[in-house]
């Protein structure tokens, strides 16, 4: 028996070659099974006796009649007497065989007729839609699956070849669906979408099905995935109109992002990520489809959509299909874990606040699938799920929910999307430097948040506050973090006697750069020149770094604060004044 993918893919050649000769009705008739129909050019007076003659007794038309694909035909032999639309297609199939056969009856085979196994297809397809109880919902859903095709290959017929990118894709889809069992057969026009999505990522990179196997495994994998998942999540007859077309976008949306955003990471390790040739096979992109299209469409308290929406799930994607990339053992976390990584960010920054989460949540993801995949012992020990195990999971919460906090307080500028991205990325780093960051509290309160709280600490005046650019604000938060990495008691209150007795030593130091550029006592024409954002940026990097190299008591702070702003007025160069203050501070 010919696979039903085969007789899908003649119908929709059929179809392309009709609809680009003006006679798109007549495949749509077809469907509708009318009876009245334009009929191939064939032998003059054909008739059911001839038709029977020619395919039981001559032997072309017993050869015709005995290929596989041509099922339909034998079907229709077979039976004593015929209805009156059962003669009509038998009459049909009949002059289009015939017309090949012996093409001097009729003439040239025209653009606009359809050859004789193309034809079988179409008729079959049509007797599917009408056989409900006899056929699997796959093949009631072809129909809706060559309408669809016909559609796009229609602008570029001589794409439907094996020799094109697309027409090799749309065979692989079928092939891959052709397997599935579907229980309802109300998702046709959601599998349509994603066949289209998937075609239409390959057009975009038709090198990725270049490689025959390569793009077949892709696609095959993309293919039952997502079928699977509309029939997860959208077959349920208790959903709505709106909500199934909602999702048929998501699902179109899904399948375009796997196709194109990872398709440089399987190009260039197709055996690590898509197991090519291995038991796993496929096993990434089932993952990595399962989870988003869980979370996009779960009963969750976080809505994912608007998280994930233009280039998010393109971001997510590429990033863990190159975590894997790097560190095949990742895939071991499973789609729970994925599903756990996106749950737990998403928390966070909603529960921290919602003026960021949205813009910064696909990148933010992309940047803690990589690390996780390149230090999966280091920082989800044991190889667990839990998102609250997770360190870097644990560092973002307390960062967001800690910037948040200044937000509210009005002592520290909103942030844009870039801005966070860069504080995120410092701090990740750090915690993958020393894990004692997540892990490790002073006074019993995180390391991490005293970093953070340190620096906020330093923008508590509100005036200050409001004379400082949001860029002045991510540099010293950097910066601060990167000089605690480096001297622990940076993070401890000074207890010597002095101005800055009880504060964080860290807040005490960056409290001394502003005093020496910007304080009260600066005169104003000193304050004109210190008070560039350019000039304070570069002293909160230098001051932090040097005062982390050389110590963090209140010598040092207060040397800080007297010289940062006379090095300034001097116009120093950047390398002098690194130069200069550390041997202020060594001196003090």
């Amino acid at each position: 028996m010919i696979a039903t993918s085969q007789t899908v893919l003649m119908a929709i050649k059929a179809g392309v070659r009709l609809c680009n000769a003006g006679r798109k009705v007549y495949i749509r008739n077809t469907f509708d099974r009318a009876i009245t129909l334009p009929l191939p050019t064939g032998p003059v007076g054909p008739n059911p006796v001839a038709a029977r003659n020619f395919f039981e007794s001559e032997k072309r038309g017993k050869e015709i009649c005995e290929r596989e694909e041509n099922q339909r035909l034998r079907d229709l032999l077979e039976k004593g007497s015929l209805e009156t639309d059962e003669e009509t297609e038998l009459l049909l199939i009949y002059q289009a065989f015939k017309r090949e056969a012996n093409p001097g009856e009729s003439g040239e085979l025209k653009d606009k007729e359809t050859m004789g196994d193309e034809l079988v297809a179409i008729l079959t397809i049509r007797n599917w839609q009408d056989e409900d109880e006899e056929v699997s919902n796959f093949q009631i859903i072809a129909g809706t699956l060559v309408n669809v095709a016909v559609d796009y290959f229609a602008y570029n017929p001589d794409a439907i070849s094996d020799k094109h990118p697309q027409g090799r894709a749309l065979r692989h889809f079928l092939e891959a669906i052709d397997e599935i069992d579907f229980s309802n057969k109300e998702i046709g026009d959601v599998i349509g979408d994603v066949m289209m999505a998937v075609i239409d990522g390959i057009s975009c990179t038709p090198e990725l099905i270049s490689n025959t196997r390569i793009g077949k495994v892709l696609v095959e994998n993309i293919a039952t995935s997502l079928s699977r998942s509309a029939e997860k999540h959208l077959s349920n007859n208790n959903i709505t109109s709106s909500e199934r077309s909602d999702g048929r976008d998501w699902l179109r949306l899904i399948a375009y992002a796997f196709v194109k955003g990872g398709a440089d990471t399987v190009l260039t390790n197709p055996e690590c990520v898509l197991g090519v040739g291995k038991k796993e096979e496929g096993e990434v992109v089932k993952v990595v489809c399962e989870s988003i299209t869980d979370l996009v469409f779960g009963d969750n308290t976080l809505d994912f959509k608007p998280l994930l929406s233009g280039n998010g799930i393109e971001t997510v994607v590429k990033s863990f299909l190159d975590g894997v990339a790097r560190n095949p053992g990742f895939v071991k976390i499973g789609d729970e874990g994925i599903k756990n990584i996106l749950v737990g960010i998403a928390n966070d920054l909603s529960q921290s606040d919602k003026l960021f989460s949205e813009k910064i949540f696909p990148e933010l993801t992309g940047m803690i699938l990589a690390r996780t995949a390149e230090n999966l012992d280091l920082i989800w020990t044991e190889g667990a799920t839990d998102p609250q195990k997770h360190l870097l999971i644990t560092a973002n919460r307390v960062l967001m929910q800690r910037l948040a906090k200044g937000m509210t307080e009005g002592i520290w500028p909103v942030p844009g999307k870039d801005d966070l991205l860069a504080v995120a990325e410092t701090v990740f780093n750090e915690v993958l430097e020393n894990r004692d960051w997540v892990l490790d509290e002073i006074d019993n309160v995180p390391t991490l948040q005293t970093a953070v709280d340190a620096v906020l600490g330093a923008f508590a005046n509100q005036e200050r506050g409001k004379r400082l650019s949001k860029d002045t604000a991510i540099v010293a938060l950097r910066a601060g973090i990167n000089a605690a990495a480096l001297r622990l008691p940076l993070l401890k209150k000074l207890e010597d006697e002095g101005d800055d007795k009880g504060k964080t030593a860290l807040t005490a130091a960056i409290d001394a750069i502003f005093d020496g550029l910007i304080g009260d006592a600066v005169s104003e024409e000193a304050h004109w020149h210190r008070a560039r954002s350019s000039t304070l940026k570069m002293a909160l990097e230098i001051g932090l770094a040097k005062i982390a190299k050389v110590g963090a008591d209140q010598k040092h702070i207060d040397a800080l604060r007297t010289n940062v702003g006379l090095l300034i007025d001097e116009q120093v160069s950047v390398e002098e004044f690194a130069e200069v203050i550390e041997a202020k501070l060594k001196a003090a």
